[in-house]
């Protein structure tokens, strides 16, 4: 494990390289000491996605997700209003809360403490009568909870900006890229694992460099993924991409001006993502300093062709299965590189050829003192594929699948569209409520 001092003393060092177009240091990729402190100074204080706000449309109902290490509940109360919470006891710390479903009150499985939608404390059998016992302070502790075209959000770090002030300049230009399908067919919620650090994970999709080799077959079939055609705009907290159609998506669609694929990432672990067939929220779940986790919701469009639907789950599926063969070779280089000072084993990435600049400030973030953000994350296991779901519906569509030259882009998100783009800042980090950090589950590895 290594001295976080060795960090220290090279912190400005890492910031200039990271400016210059390198990635963090290996050891920040594998580190359980790095890991440890983004526990602590990334996930209690940054807003990510958690669930469908259809899912919670019922006074009571919940749904119960993890931010970071942290458990926390979210439900709607009687009167229509979200609320969130972190899911712990406050008498011993057992999860009020488990999965998903509709409940009048919470009540912990331990001791029968039992909690209100809003997070008051309203019974604890047997200490009405201690001097000592406070009802009024024992509530559950609170997390902010808001909703953004129609998905539901939360931020453990009750005094941070709202999502529209963290969204920041990108919001005007999510509303002209049409990201809404929260209201199409849920076509299910996967879960993949990952054998690689989240950051690592999270880098691959932010820049296409590798599609027309790694995905010659399978998204770069699908989408343009030049860098003359892929288009990325940053903003502080966000980064937008977009990728025109090629030739053989409009066949698909029998049709042309389709809109192409659209990608909202949030920092650190969120994104949303829509083409002219299938959306997706997902986020990624960091498991421990080699391991990481990816749960994606996904929708498909109203009237959609079947068979369409089988071939275009069926390349999204193959894409992921890529992803998580080049991200684990990765993640099994850093492990190998060695770590004799912490910004001698960093790699170089090519400006010219990545839609997105400062590609190493993904990691961000473990330390106010090199602070800095961008990125978005794709890519899953294929052990449970988006395909599944689908087939059978008209299987004999399986092997016409084919690789066509890459034609005229074809996009309404031109370069017009996403020329706007906001300086990245050093940011300081906010320390986390200790309240909030005092119950925190132990990391898994």
């Amino acid at each position: 494990m290594t001295d976080m001092t060795e960090i220290d003393g090279d912190t400005e060092r890492i910031t200039a390289s990271l400016t210059a177009g390198w990635q963090l240091p290996a050891m920040m990729y594998s580190d359980p000491a790095v890991y440890e402190q983004e526990q602590e100074l990334i996930f209690p204080r940054a807003w990510q996605y958690v669930g469908c706000e259809k899912d919670l449309a019922e006074p009571g109902a919940y749904l119960t997700a993890q931010l970071g290490d942290l458990p926390i509940v979210v439900v709607r109360d009687r009167d229509g209003v979200l609320h969130g919470h972190v899911n712990v006891c406050r008498h011993r710390l057992h999860p009020v809360a488990e999965g998903t479903g509709c409940r009048q009150l919470f009540q912990c499985r331990y001791h029968g403490w039992t909690y209100t939608h809003d997070g008051s404390l309203r019974s604890a059998p047997g200490l009405r009568d201690e001097d000592a016992f406070d009802r009024q302070t024992l509530g559950l502790r609170p997390i902010q909870v808001e909703t953004f075209r129609g998905f539901v959000f939360a931020n453990p770090d009750v005094a941070a900006e709202p999502l529209a002030e963290y969204l920041g300049g990108a919001h005007a230009l999510v509303d002209e890229l049409n990201l809404d399908f929260a209201d199409w067919e849920h076509g299910g919620t996967y879960t993949y694992d990952i054998p690689a650090n989240w950051k690592l994970f999270t880098e691959n999709a932010l820049e296409c460099y590798h599609c027309p080799l790694v995905h010659q077959d399978t998204y770069a079939t699908a989408f343009h993924t030049t860098k003359a055609n892929y288009q990325c705009t940053e903003f502080d907290n966000v980064a937008v991409q977009v990728a025109p159609v090629t030739e053989l998506t409009e066949r698909l669609a029998a049709r042309g001006g389709l809109d192409g694929f659209r990608l909202l990432y949030l920092w650190p672990v969120s994104f949303l993502s829509v083409d002219d067939f299938v959306g997706m929220v997902a986020r990624t779940v960091p498991l421990g300093s080699h391991s990481s986790r990816f749960v994606v919701d996904a929708f498909v469009k109203p009237g959609t062709d079947p068979a369409v639907l089988e071939q275009w789950l069926d390349i999204y599926d193959r894409t992921f299965a890529e992803d998580k063969t080049v991200v684990a070779a990765q993640q099994a280089g850093r492990l190998r590189s060695g770590t004799a000072r912490p910004a001698d084993d960093q790699l170089r990435i090519d400006h010219r050829h990545v839609p997105t600049p400062h590609l190493g400030r993904v990691g961000r973030p473990i330390d106010h003192r090199f602070t800095s953000r961008t990125g978005h994350t794709l890519g899953t296991d294929p052990t449970r594929g988006f395909r599944s779901r689908f087939a059978g519906r008209r299987r004999h569509h399986r092997g016409r699948r084919r690789r066509l030259p890459h034609s005229r882009p074809r996009c309404r998100w031109g370069p017009a569209t996403v020329a706007a783009r906001s300086p990245h800042r050093l940011v300081p980090d906010r320390r986390a409520d200790p309240a909030i950090l005092a119950v925190r589950r132990p990391a898994h590895h």
